[in-house]
């Protein structure tokens, strides 16, 4: 069909607004024709559209479609943009020049290395959903979730299709039951490789029948495809991104735009579902909100970047105690890892590799350097902390701690292994040619040694914790490696870690931190039995455990003068109350076993005492088939809807001794049932609660800006007695609370706390007052019905601020 097109000079002026506006979008195509002639009308994308509005000549349209080809399309509106721009502005000649030089021998060449890696997914293509772009179909990078959805469903009927004829062809080869299964599994193995993916049970051993079994209900299965598509999609569209220069300092550091964009959406999408679930034991009917129990884990990033701190300094005490030295260390992958320069431009020599790829190869060095240490019985302990370059190429920094006779063997064996690799480019060179010459370790490795007077190596390793996690405690200081803001930097490498699965903190030796947990939490049960014991005593029976806990207090004493200072206490004048906390507060918890050491173990835990755990295990340098406390698991044989083994942690066992369940309740997560819901709707909240009168206090905001409690175990005693009431403040509420100000739980209801006094030789504790609330004066329209919102469905009430907190 041929058409004769008239010149418009009307239209938006960026592309992006060509593409958000429907009207120019479904525009067609004009130019400015020869007189009395007539041309066929091009087919085009939205992107080739954008560029002919503003150069029209149909020679140029035609040149032009071979830089963007094979270039997605969220990528390419950049580079459109540009040519317009310098159009506009330098004219024709200089946007040509600028999409041959530019995107022709810089982009594009970058871009075929990467998507070269990714073409065996390309063989399934007819089964993608046609985007806008006309000349081709969607790559994965460039579908949604929807599109995902159905591609996995076609996936795994696919490999559903294929299993009935394999079966039949297989009985054939093989008699029994058993080898059919496998081979038939072995075939739909080829099959899931051919089309670029990683396969179930992907390993050179033989399979079992069962192992068999479990991986064909995977392949068939449209949920498990998804997954796996998702994280496909992921990686290709950073690994893209990265292609074409966006990931750098003078761009996006870290990690794109768009994938900052997208761990945000997720992070608000993770708020939300937490936001709306609970857990309910079954046993006992209780139901807690999950957010409640989320924010307690080490989920939360400021636990567990103080759950770091602590183990390092765990280490560090270690050391000192044994006399250890300390080396920092940092290894750096190749230049054919690194895309582009910090100084800006793109490096030469990279070969397509994702940053995925290069954490592979840092791996491996490592495994290498742990292997030659073992070898020469070399024992080392520390940290590991894995960050980014500014082009998201990854790097490491070791802290490890060894013998002083140690040190310059250790330092040899990591620098050999480190430059092993591509070792020529570290000589140095003449018109970039290198030359016999000393060589340089240092763009590839760097060894430092521990100076204590200059500072302890946790406090070296601090600021690599914090800047991975929260940036807590940077506030004001700018990136080493971009010079921006260290807190919106942590973000970006947050996000780095996210996208590509790299695992950013990891122990050197030393004792597993998961038994570390289960022995605190074994210690808080034990506590928890205990106070719900001394609930269940009478009067008599409360004050002899009294006496029995505090000998020094009973007047009756009939033993040896103990050694006591400070005031006694009044058993008399405390309230039931305060009794309760002085008796709890005294109880240390046992472990009943044979190894005092095991039992030691427990005692540090529970006390924050890294160190005493890690010694009491076997010290700092124990194998793993040497420890004295070891992880339980409890196994399932048909654990998940694939019939596979899960294994669930259910406590810890010390060696000789039976196994200690500290898993005594069992949560399942569900929905807010109504009951909780109506329960937070009719009590306080930080949302809902408000400070009435009296005192001059810090505002709000989402860094630590609480007033400071004049007494932890005053504020515990306001939350028991607000807890009887059905009442559940914040910390914030309660700090403010003990200081003398109201706070309105709700529209009539008024609480004070009135402090404890002495009052004729008798001890009054704390209690809640209510307070009436004052009349208001009623005038006209008081009871007018107020706007309503119309549209709920993205509002979620009292979320509205959580955006700028640092989720780590």
């Amino acid at each position: 069909m041929k058409a004769t097109i008239k010149h418009s000079s009307s239209g938006p002026k960026t592309i992006i607004g060509m593409i958000e506006s429907g009207e120019d979008c479904s525009r067609k195509p004009s130019r400015t024709p020869v007189q009395g002639k007539e041309f066929q009308q091009p087919e085009m994308s939205l992107i080739e559209n954008a560029m002919f509005q503003v150069n029209p000549e149909i020679d140029d349209h035609e040149w032009r479609k071979q830089f963007f080809g094979d270039m997605p399309h969220y990528l390419s509106r950049y580079f459109a943009e540009r040519y317009n721009k310098t159009f506009k502005q330098q004219g024709r000649s200089a946007a040509n020049l600028y999409l041959l030089k530019t995107v022709g021998e810089k982009i594009n060449p970058r871009l075929q290395k990467v998507l070269a890696q990714y073409k065996r997914q390309f063989k399934f293509r007819n089964a993608y959903v046609h985007n806008n772009d006309l000349s081709r179909e969607k790559l994965l990078a460039e579908m949604d979730k929807s599109e995902i959805k159905k591609l996995s469903q076609q996936f795994a009927d696919f490999f559903t299709g294929k299993l009935e004829s394999l079966i039949e062809s297989e009985k054939a080869n093989h008699k029994d039951y058993a080898n059919v299964i496998v081979a038939v599994f072995e075939s739909l193995q080829d099959e899931c490789r051919s089309f670029g993916y990683t396969p179930p049970y992907n390993r050179n051993d033989g399979l079992h029948q069962s192992e068999a079994e479990c991986g064909i209900l995977r392949l068939a299965c449209q949920r498990a495809w998804e997954n796996k598509l998702n994280k496909k999609r992921m990686a290709m569209r950073e690994h893209l991104a990265i292609a074409v220069g966006q990931v750098q300092k003078a761009a996006s550091p870290y990690c794109s735009r768009d994938c900052m964009h997208e761990w945000k959406n997720q992070k608000q999408r993770n708020r939300d579902f937490i936001k709306g679930m609970s857990i309910f034991d079954e046993d006992s009917g209780e139901e807690i909100a999950l957010y409640d129990m989320f924010y307690k884990s080490t989920a939360n990033p400021a636990i567990r970047r103080c759950e770091l701190m602590v183990r390092m300094a765990g280490y560090q005490g270690i050391a000192t105690a044994m006399g250890c030295d300390g080396l920092f260390l940092t290894l750096t992958a190749p230049s054919k890892y690194h895309n582009t320069r910090k100084q800006g431009g793109f490096v030469d020599q990279w070969l397509g590799n994702s940053p995925k790829e290069a954490q592979r190869y840092l791996c491996q060095i490592w495994a290498r350097i742990r292997a030659q240490l073992k070898r020469e019985e070399l024992p080392v302990f520390g940290m590991r902390v894995a960050e980014p370059h500014h082009d998201g190429t990854p790097h490491w920094h070791l802290l490890m701690f060894m013998q002083p006779e140690h040190v310059d063997r250790i330092r040899e064996i990591f620098i050999g292994y480190a430059i092993n690799e591509e070792v020529t480019e570290l000589f140095p060179k003449v018109y970039r040619k290198p030359i016999v010459g000393p060589l340089d370790y240092r763009p590839r490795c760097d060894v430092k040694m521990m100076d204590p007077s200059k500072g302890t190596a946790t406090g070296y390793i601090a600021k690599y914790i914090s800047k991975n996690i929260d940036g807590y405690g940077m506030d004001g200081e700018l990136d080493d490696e971009t010079g921006r803001d260290q807190r919106e930097m942590a973000a970006h490498v947050t996000a780095w870690a996210s996208r590509w699965r790299i695992r950013q903190f990891q122990p050197i030796g030393g004792a597993p931190v998961t038994t570390y947990r289960e022995l605190r939490r074994y210690a808080n049960n034990d506590k928890n039995a205990f106070k719900s014991f001394v609930t269940t005593l009478s009067s008599k029976q409360l004050h002899n455990l009294f006496n029995e806990l505090f000998p020094d207090q009973d007047p009756t004493f009939m033993g040896p003068q103990l050694n006591f200072h400070g005031p006694r206490l009044n058993y008399e004048a405390m309230g039931s109350l305060q009794r309760w906390e002085v008796i709890t507060d005294k109880y240390k918890p046992e472990l009943k076993t044979n190894a005092a050491a095991a039992s030691d173990a427990m005692k540090a835990a529970d006390k924050g005492d890294f160190a005493g755990y890690v010694m009491a295990q076997g010290g700092p340098f124990v194998s793993r088939k040497d420890l004295l406390i070891r992880n339980d698991y409890d196994t399932a044989e048909m654990g998940n809807e694939y019939g596979e083994l899960v294994s669930k942690l259910k406590g810890f066992q010390v060696v000789g001794d039976d196994a200690v369940n500290t898993r005594t309740r069992k949560w399942k997560i569900q929905p807010k049932s109504q009951a909780l819901l109506d329960s937070e709707a009719s009590t306080s909240s930080t949302e809902g609660a408000e400070v009435l009168t009296g005192l001059d206090l810090p505002s709000r905001s989402s860094v630590n800006n609480c007033t400071p409690s004049q007494s932890g175990r005053l504020n515990t005693g306001i939350k028991a007695l607000l807890k009887r009431r059905g009442i559940h403040l914040d910390d914030h509420l309660v700090n403010v609370m003990g200081q003398g100000a109201q706070i309105r739980v709700d529209k009539d209801h008024i609480v004070k706390l009135k402090q404890s006094y002495y009052a004729e030789n008798q001890y009054h504790p704390p209690e809640l007052v209510d307070i009436r609330p004052e009349e208001t004066e009623v005038w006209d329209g008081w009871d007018t019905t107020g706007p309503k919102t119309d549209n709920t469905v993205d509002f979620v009430p009292g979320w509205e601020s959580w955006e700028s907190w640092d989720w780590g």
